[in-house]
């Protein structure tokens, strides 16, 4: 998407993260992609096989203020085992 259709900049990182549902006692190992004021985009090393509105916790030890706890808006597959979310 052109970065001039956003309301918020986005700011591209690589940033490694450990990512959890726990209501599905799932977890992991990401990157996280880039970043704005309203929201992220973050690739796991996994598929979660589910859809938006589900809860999950992030750790990032690069950004300590990153928000823990993010809601799924949106999901992705950019190669079979490799989503985005």
């Amino acid at each position: 998407m052109p970065s001039d259709v956003r309301k918020q900049p986005r700011l591209l990182r690589d940033f490694d993260l450990v990512w959890a549902v726990e209501t599905r006692r799932l977890s992991g190992r990401g990157k996280l992609v880039d970043l704005s004021v309203g929201g992220a985009c973050i690739q796991l090393d996994r598929d979660l096989l589910t859809g938006p509105n589900v809860t999950m916790s992030l750790v990032c030890s690069k950004i300590p203020v990153l928000p823990t706890r993010a809601l799924i808006k949106w999901v992705r597959q950019i190669k079979p085992g490799q989503p985005l979310y």
